[in-house]
């Protein structure tokens, strides 16, 4: 199911009246719910552990610059060196399992908090080691690494998609239209999120004519 399906299928039930509601719709708000219609059915998914993360999991790759020291928690520890994510990453599904490796595989990162990194900065650990902050992936524990790869499930699945590309330095690679992308989620679930897309615009809808109503009581253009 493409975006492009689920636009389609949302808009059908409006398609009645003189204007109908569909052509009020915007292709961007149906999937700015749909994705977070996504969201809620993913974490009840995984809540009654039936979520099959392969799935759904997409693989980024991700440029690393070196951080400034004065972004660098410790700074007055000699050879300290940070690497943190060239832009902001794709929002990670929340509870979902990160896996950070690098682009041979042949180093694999485990996750940590800020917090937690500096206590392992003040007791000298240095394995490899990663967290998220600010939007932001950060690396430590290794030097001259100017890429990994970052598996996860993603809120936005097409910015996932488009975040960036392997041989290229920056994200300016082609973009495919956002509505024939692949709307990843669990086929059970498909019904479920145009259901509930559907009932949060119908509510929308007719909270907007009540309002209408009331407006036109109190300024006596109604009875």
């Amino acid at each position: 199911m493409t975006y492009r399906d689920i636009v389609s299928q949302v808009k059908a039930p409006f398609h009645q009246g003189v204007a109908p509601q569909s052509q009020r719709l915007s292709s961007r708000h149906i999937i700015s719910i749909a994705l977070r219609k996504r969201s809620k059915l993913l974490a009840q998914e995984r809540e009654k552990k039936s979520l099959k993360d392969k799935f759904l999991l997409q693989s980024i790759c991700i440029p690393l610059i070196e951080v400034a020291k004065h972004e660098c928690s410790c700074v007055s520890i000699n050879g300290c060196k940070v690497l943190r994510s060239k832009n902001k990453i794709p929002t990670p599904l929340k509870e979902s399992e990160k896996q950070v490796v690098s682009i041979d595989g042949s180093i694999s990162f485990s996750p940590t908090t800020f917090k937690d990194y500096k206590e392992f900065q003040r007791l000298k650990v240095n394995s490899p080691k990663f967290y998220i902050m600010n939007e932001y992936l950060y690396i430590s524990g290794v030097e001259d690494l100017q890429w990994v790869k970052l598996i996860d499930v993603f809120e936005d699945p097409y910015a996932a998609d488009n975040y960036t590309d392997c041989s290229e330095e920056t994200s300016d690679s082609f973009c495919s239209s956002a509505l024939e992308t692949e709307f990843r989620i669990l086929p059970k679930l498909e019904d479920a999120v145009i259901l509930l897309i559907i009932e949060e615009l119908y509510k929308s809808w007719q909270n907007g004519l009540q309002d209408i109503i009331n407006n036109q009581t109190i300024d006596g253009t109604g009875k």
